[in-house]
């Protein structure tokens, strides 16, 4: 029984888990069982916690990396989920509370904020909505999104109403002309 359980420790050691698993479940069979069979097999458990908490660690640093990577390429939400907020949202899933994920995804807002604000400027309607439409989904009750939308709203109008009035006088400007040609 004790050559088990010395098994399973080095077992642990060497982060063979099964086997240091399979060696306790042997010395366990034996009656009466080994005095420190327990002890090895709070050992084991505590190995594993370890190994498993060292690997989410891991996983969490790539995909913070990852994030910041595509926040910096400008990457901040595609349908092919390798973007700064996908990345964000994983971090999120492996340590919910994690201020570095929670601070990127206010970023990722911000900077679809700011990306509408220039698309509106430049009458990319579109744009500017698929930004926002985006923002909504990271904080659906954003006053500030609402109040970008209306500003779309107002500038789509208004950009109609100038198209209008372009084509208005283009129009009075060719009978102008036609009127002067006679």
């Amino acid at each position: 029984g004790r050559r088990h359980v010395a098994n399973a420790y080095f077992a642990i050691t060497n982060e063979r888990f099964e086997a240091a698993e399979m060696q306790s479940s042997a010395a366990a069979a034996i009656e009466p069982p080994p005095p420190d069979l327990e002890s090895a097999v709070k050992s084991l458990v505590a190995a594993r916690k370890r190994v498993e908490a060292e690997q989410v660690r891991q996983r969490l640093d790539a995909e913070l990396a990852a994030a910041q990577a595509a926040l910096s390429q400008g990457e901040l939400v595609t349908s092919n989920g390798d973007s700064a907020l996908s990345h964000y949202q994983a971090a999120l899933a492996l340590d919910a509370g994690n201020s570095v994920a929670l601070n990127g995804i206010k970023l990722v807002f911000d900077a679809l904020l700011r990306h509408s604000r220039v698309a509106i400027e430049n009458t990319n309607f579109d744009d500017a909505e698929s930004a926002l439409s985006a923002a909504a989904k990271i904080l659906p009750s954003s006053t500030i999104v609402k109040g970008l939308r209306e500003r779309v709203a107002t500038a789509r109008v208004r950009a109609a109403q100038r198209e209008q009035n372009r084509a208005r006088v283009s129009q009075l400007l060719a009978q102008a002309e036609q009127s002067a040609a006679k």
